[in-house]
C-alpha cells in the first residue's frame, strides 16, 4: 500500500513556462548610440575621410544586426514599442551601409549584366536627402507614440527626427553648413541615446532608480 500511495503522490511537476528574458532596451539604445555618434563626427566633419571608414563596419554590425536582434528579444518580451524602434533602426543602419556602398560609392570597372547603374554624382545627393528625410516620418511617429515613454526618450526620437531633416534637406540641397549642423544635432542625438542606456542599465543593476529617465 505504501508503495502504491508513493507513486501515486509522485505525479510529475508541470511542465516550466517561458523563462522571462531580459531587457534588451539598454541593448539597443546603446548599440544605435555608437553608431549615431560616429556618423555624425563624419557629418559634423570633426573627422577625417580616413577616419570615417570605421562608421560603415560598425553601423551595419553594431547599428544594424546587433540592434535587430535587440528589437526582436524586446518583442519576444512583449514591448511592442521598444520592439519595433530598435528593430526598425536596425534596419536603417544596414540599409544606409547598402547605400553607401551601392549608390555613394566610386564603380570600379564595367557594371555587371543586369546590374541598378550607378547614380551620378549631381543627384547622389537627391537619393541621399530623399532617403533621410523618409527615415523622418517613422521617426516623427514614433516621438509621437513616444510621449507615453520617458521624457528622456521622447526628446532622443525628437532629436533624431530634426536631425533626419535637416540632414536631409541639406544634403539634397548640396548645403555643408546644414549637414555640419544636422552633424552636432546627431552628436546631441547620441548623448541622448548613450545617456537613455545608461540609466536603463544602472538602474536596473542597482535596483535604485539613481539616474533619472523623467
Amino acid at each position: 500500500m505504501s508503495d502504491v500511495s508513493e507513486r501515486a503522490d509522485a505525479t510529475p511537476a508541470a511542465p516550466a513556462g517561458p523563462q522571462p528574458i531580459a531587457e534588451a532596451g539598454a541593448l539597443g539604445l546603446v548599440t544605435f548610440a555608437v553608431s549615431t555618434f560616429l556618423l555624425s563626427m563624419v557629418n559634423a566633419n570633426l573627422v577625417s575621410s580616413v577616419d570615417a571608414a570605421m562608421v560603415l563596419p560598425v553601423a551595419f554590425f553594431v547599428g544594424g544586426i546587433v540592434q535587430l536582434i535587440a528589437g526582436i528579444l524586446l518583442f519576444r518580451a512583449n514591448n511592442q514599442f521598444g520592439g519595433t524602434v530598435h528593430s526598425l533602426y536596425g534596419g536603417f543602419w544596414m540599409s544606409y551601409v547598402v547605400l553607401a556602398h551601392n549608390v555613394l560609392a566610386p564603380a570600379k570597372g564595367p557594371a555587371p549584366a543586369g546590374a541598378i547603374p550607378a547614380t551620378p554624382a549631381s543627384l547622389q545627393g537627391h537619393a541621399v536627402g530623399l532617403y533621410l528625410i523618409a527615415w523622418a516620418i517613422p521617426t516623427l511617429l514614433l516621438t509621437i507614440v513616444a510621449l507615453k515613454e520617458p521624457k528622456s526618450v521622447t526628446i532622443t526620437l525628437a532629436l533624431l527626427t530634426v536631425t533626419f531633416v535637416i540632414l536631409g534637406i541639406g544634403e539634397a540641397g548640396a548645403s555643408t553648413g546644414l549637414v555640419h549642423f544636422g552633424g552636432w544635432l546627431g552628436i546631441v542625438t547620441a548623448v541622448g541615446a548613450f545617456y537613455v542606456s545608461f540609466g536603463l542599465t544602472l538602474n536596473h543593476v542597482w535596483g535604485k532608480n539613481l539616474v533619472p529617465l523623467l
